[in-house]
């Protein structure tokens, strides 16, 4: 990543909550801010993702983000952030990595589908799904996140919001 397309992606990041994958942001919540916790009734027990979000559109979001070689890590924290999110009566729609990359021996397991962003399991090719989210796991690369926010803004959200 150069230092334009690192200024472009800090722009439109908060790591202090979500990445605005889908637009704009109007209700935010950082997982690692004991106070958004407490609100949200959550476990302080580093076993949550990173941020949940409420985006204009009305997807809301649960984000977590890795490095590389720790898609099951990350997985089991929204996993558990979703849980204890819906125990708690919070909605959640959509669920995110945002990762450097898959490491060789995720590769044998996993795949990115490229078109779509779905996680999806290498043998039956079907997308990773969280209990209680319709919609399947979606990972964005952190050197394609400018490519991909300025994609997605582009598309109507309007006409699918729920």
């Amino acid at each position: 990543m150069n230092t334009q397309e690192f200024f472009e992606v800090k722009a439109t990041t908060s790591f202090g909550g979500c990445t605005r994958i889908y637009g704009s942001v109007d209700k935010e919540y950082d997982l690692d801010n004991p106070d958004h916790l407490k609100e949200l009734g959550l476990a302080n027990d580093n076993k949550h993702a990173d941020g949940y979000c409420h985006f204009t559109n009305c997807f809301w979001m649960v984000e977590e983000r890795k490095g590389a070689n720790q898609v099951k890590i990350a997985l089991e924290q929204i996993e558990s952030t979703v849980s204890q999110l819906t125990e708690n009566k919070r909605k959640v729609t959509h669920t995110v990595i945002i990762m450097r990359k898959l490491s060789r021996a995720e590769q044998k397991r996993f795949f990115v589908d490229p078109k779509t962003h779905e996680l999806r399991n290498k043998d039956s090719a079907r997308g990773i799904r969280i209990e209680g989210v319709q919609e399947t796991v979606k990972v964005f690369y952190h050197h394609e996140l400018s490519r991909v926010i300025a994609e997605l803004r582009g598309f109507d959200w309007a006409s699918v919001s729920h």
